[in-house]
């Protein structure tokens, strides 16, 4: 008889005890999972923004390094054109005049190509490490979302909430013409990635724990220059 109460008390025990550690193991775990599915995303977002931002300073030190060449064919063309002016009546210094301008602005369009191509390939550049940066988020969500699929349901959704430009002008509107940074560059080359996500418990674990959640937070990069050094500055976003 005394056995038999042991049991019984043993038994009203467990069934009291059990639950309690079910949904101490449920709160850890879904802590677990929270810090997992945001350090993933922030951190993949912060490393690809690190890295797109070093690209496109990498093609602007490019596009200004061409500036002092620019600078100089101008420099001849203003002379050229000065030259000819000054040689009204002289047939053979026009002749030779023309043929120096019409040889400077050969060299400009030649030079105008290659700046536009860089300022293009920058641009290409930007949205395809974009793009890559929100597959790989993307990869990262889809291999939580199966781990979890039992036992939650999530969404999430990512977009860009700013897109890095190349953050450009040039200082007159002509053939190969000097570029330099926009006044707003710090504003107009970050990258800001915007990321909601949301989950609840399915219905047989919530016998457990009845959990549901909903966040978004921002993340990305941007540059800075200050005199000739250029540097990252990252939104690392908040949990």
């Amino acid at each position: 008889m005394f056995l038999n109460n042991n049991r019984g008390s043993g038994a009203v025990l467990a069934l009291t005890i059990l639950p309690l550690l079910f949904l101490i193991y449920g709160t850890f775990a879904l802590t677990g999972y929270l810090i997992q599915i945001k350090s993933r995303v922030r951190s993949t977002c912060i490393l690809q923004s690190i890295e797109l931002q070093k690209e496109m300073i990498g093609f602007e030190k490019k596009l200004f390094q061409l500036n002092p060449l620019s600078t100089t064919l101008r420099l001849r063309l203003i002379a050229a054109e000065a030259q000819l002016l000054t040689s009204a009546g002289n047939p053979v210094a026009i002749a030779a005049a023309l043929a120096q301008i019409a040889s400077i602005r050969e060299q400009q369009q030649v030079l105008d190509g290659i700046q536009k191509t860089i300022i293009k390939t920058a641009h290409f550049k930007s949205q395809l490490a974009t793009a890559a940066m929100l597959l790989k988020i993307q990869m990262h969500l889809q291999e939580m979302g199966s781990i979890w699929q039992f036992y939650l349901t999530s969404f999430s959704a990512m977009y860009v909430s700013h897109a890095a430009q190349v953050a450009v002008e040039p200082d007159f509107e002509d053939l190969a013409p000097n570029y330099g940074l926009t006044s707003d560059y710090k504003t107009a080359q970050k990258l800001v990635l915007t990321w909601q996500h949301s989950y609840r418990t399915k219905q047989a674990p919530q016998r457990i724990i009845d959990s549901a959640n909903q966040f978004e937070f921002t993340c990305g990069a941007g540059p800075n220059k200050k005199g000739n050094q250029w540097s990252v500055e990252i939104n690392a976003g908040k949990f």
